[in-house]
């Protein structure tokens, strides 16, 4: 085999060597930049997703207000109809009280 023969091989074994390396490189650093850009976008989810959570909360907070205050608007309406009428009840008990006393 000649020199120049020997020269080639070793010069293609190198270049096979470096763009090994390179290779290498380039998986890890794809490796590092998906882990990277999945943690950013995982991060991003959750950011949202709490954002999410806190405005679903708040409408259910409101929901409970105003179901809390229509039960309570309707109590205070039933407790002023059943006023209204122990008051006509208690009026025609003590006229038929007065009644029976005065016979």
């Amino acid at each position: 085999m000649s020199l120049e023969a020997i020269e080639m091989i070793v010069k293609a074994e190198q270049d096979g060597v470096s763009r090994r390396a390179a290779a290498e490189q380039e998986a890890r650093n794809l490796t590092i930049n998906a882990e990277r850009d999945g943690q950013a976008m995982l991060s991003r989810l959750r950011e949202e997703m709490e954002t999410q959570r806190k405005e679903l909360l708040q409408q259910a907070e409101t929901r409970a207000v105003q179901q809390s205050e229509k039960i309570r608007a309707e109590a205070e309406q039933s407790a002023r109809q059943l006023q209204t009428e122990a008051q006509a009840r208690l009026a025609l008990a003590a006229d038929e009280i007065v009644g029976r006393i005065v016979k």
